[in-house]
């Protein structure tokens, strides 16, 4: 059953790219963004008994991927097992790298929606990020690291999401002073790794779909990044997005959907902008403004319900 599900996940892996070199995992199959090389090894290696599974979600509260119809599961169908520790790897070469630049430094972001289904105690999931191709592991499930940063608190894999979540991770190294010198080519590691105790619990486990890495490295003189605020996110008939703007310069808005396509697009010379929802299916976008007047671009994602 195992082979089959590494041979079917050769099948349906993804890999886009847009705006800031990277890559795109949603296990569906089909690519509309030029590839880069992005992978995802589930390590029955150390652990042949692995309980990650890439199919269909078929459990009590498992139901549906996000991006149907596949997801990356701790089991399809059964509840997770006890006393089990299980971990799949998504390998990234970095492409612009993060080498550190005096001017505007580097950044470097992972992106994923997930499911938790948990005893609250006991059994959880957590992040390890390796920078030299798994030589050296650093937890980042929280953000004691100094390095890398996440839009939730440290417990976010582990109890119940009740229901698809976003999270982003980002590692910044400021201005040339973070700790690692990651160059063009480099293979960097994240691994994710689901632990429970020796008690039957009954439930789901974890649940990952929609998986972005992006990494930018640009030079001054080509564009600066700036900050923008994406709300509600999730959505359902509307979202809003807020920029610094004081200057009133006119920013091109383009929305793209899980398969890279551009499905929306609109301009603004205020501080924000709404985006009807109507017509959009429920699943993953990545938004980009951008002004070619002072060469300034903000990126996010967001979820529609």
């Amino acid at each position: 059953m195992k082979t089959l599900l590494l041979f079917l996940f050769s099948i349906v892996l993804l890999v886009n790219l847009h705006g800031q070199n990277g890559c795109s995992l949603n296990f569906e199959g089909t690519s509309s963004w030029p590839p880069l090389i992005c992978d995802i090894q589930i390590d029955n290696g150390t652990n042949p008994n692995n309980s990650w599974q890439i199919g269909e979600p078929q459990k009590n509260t498992f139901t549906s991927a996000i991006s149907t119809p596949n997801a990356i599961v701790t089991d399809l169908i059964d509840p997770y097992p006890v006393n089990d520790t299980s971990s799949f790897i998504i390998v990234h070469i970095a492409e612009d790298g993060l080498v550190p630049d005096p001017m505007i430094g580097h950044w470097f972001e992972i992106s994923f929606a997930y499911w938790v289904d948990t005893d609250s105690t006991n059994d959880y999931g957590y992040i390890e990020f390796s920078p030299d191709n798994g030589t050296s592991w650093y937890n980042i499930t929280d953000n004691s690291t100094n390095f890398f940063f996440w839009n939730s608190n440290s417990d976010f894999l582990r109890g119940n999401s009740n229901g698809w979540t976003y999270a982003h991770g980002n590692y910044d190294n400021g201005l040339g002073n973070g700790p690692f010198n990651i160059n063009l080519g480099d293979t960097v590691l994240f691994k994710f790794t689901f632990v429970s105790d020796s008690i039957f619990d009954n439930k789901d486990g974890l649940m990952f779909d929609n998986f972005q890495i992006f990494d930018a490295a640009e030079g001054i003189d080509e564009y600066q990044l700036m900050d923008s605020k994406v709300y509600p996110n999730p959505a359902s008939s509307s979202m809003h997005i807020e920029f610094e703007n004081a200057a009133h310069a006119s920013y091109e808005l383009s929305v793209y959907d899980q398969l890279g396509r551009k499905i929306h697009s609109a301009s603004t010379s205020q501080g924000d902008i709404t985006v009807d929802l109507q017509g959009f299916n429920s699943g993953f976008y990545q938004y980009s403004l951008f002004c070619p007047a002072n060469q300034k671009r903000s990126t996010g994602k967001f979820i529609v319900r």
